[in-house]
């Protein structure tokens, strides 16, 4: 059987076709009544592509799916894939030390209303396995992840916080006893400077990589400038987001 053409040689010839119309790059909005689904693709090729029947194969039904496929393919670039949810939470956190990152609640997770959990450097002591229920698993890569919140002081150092909120991921408990804990990779971070008590400051920050799937996903809070001698209480909500 004879080799087929080198791709890479071809598709000069027709990148330089597209180019000589001369069209301007807009984006291009379709209706959603005007789109198909993969379902709807398949059964019009297998009716309307039906071989050794007369009339089966037509210039015009071949047109009529190239249509219908451009306009169901959606151009991330053009179209802007849409900011998913992945979770919400609000609350507050009770910061005694810059070094703490706090992270939920070791008995009630996500859902509980002030995070009294916290560890060390998650990216070098790691966080502990029994902490894990304050984490959400992946069952897919999520791409092109951002992090949206608020942040208000309710008590002060007198001389105005940053806060730090990151977000990471880990392995999943494994149900070994060794090592109690496990590494987090932080994939974005921002801070934020409190400046006046009861204030309602906004934080966002987008994510450097792809949270691969089956991953412990973590949203952490650290008051990095507080001098360590009474507890400053911050309340927060946060929705982590990805593209889909």
């Amino acid at each position: 059987m004879a080799s087929t053409d080198n791709y890479k040689q071809s598709a000069p010839l027709y990148q330089e076709a597209f180019d000589d119309q001369n069209r301007a790059e807009t984006p291009s909005v379709i209706d959603s009544g005007q789109q198909f689904d993969r379902d709807n693709l398949l059964h019009f090729i297998e009716d309307k592509f039906k071989s050794n029947v007369r009339g089966g194969i037509s210039i015009f039904n071949l047109r009529a799916l190239f249509h219908t496929m451009v306009k169901s393919f959606s151009n991330i670039k053009d179209d802007n894939r849409r900011n998913i949810p992945f979770f919400f939470v609000s609350g507050r956190f009770g910061a005694y030390y810059s070094t703490r990152y706090y992270l939920g609640s070791s008995t009630y997770g996500l859902t509980t209303s002030t995070w009294s959990t916290y560890s060390g450097n998650p990216t070098t002591v790691g966080v502990s396995k029994s902490y894990l229920n304050s984490s959400l698993i992946t069952s897919f890569s999520l791409e092109g992840v951002s992090v949206k919140g608020q942040l208000k002081m309710t008590t002060s150092s007198g001389t105005g916080d940053i806060v730090e909120v990151s977000l990471g991921y880990c392995e999943p408990d494994d149900g070994l006893s060794s090592p109690s804990s496990n590494v987090v990779t932080m994939v974005g971070s921002s801070d934020t400077t409190l400046s006046v008590l009861n204030d309602v400051y906004t934080f966002s920050f987008d994510c450097t990589e792809t949270i691969p799937p089956n991953k412990c996903v973590l949203l952490f809070f650290r008051n990095t400038t507080h001098p360590g001698n009474s507890t400053i209480y911050t309340s927060f909500s946060a929705s982590v987001n990805y593209k889909g």
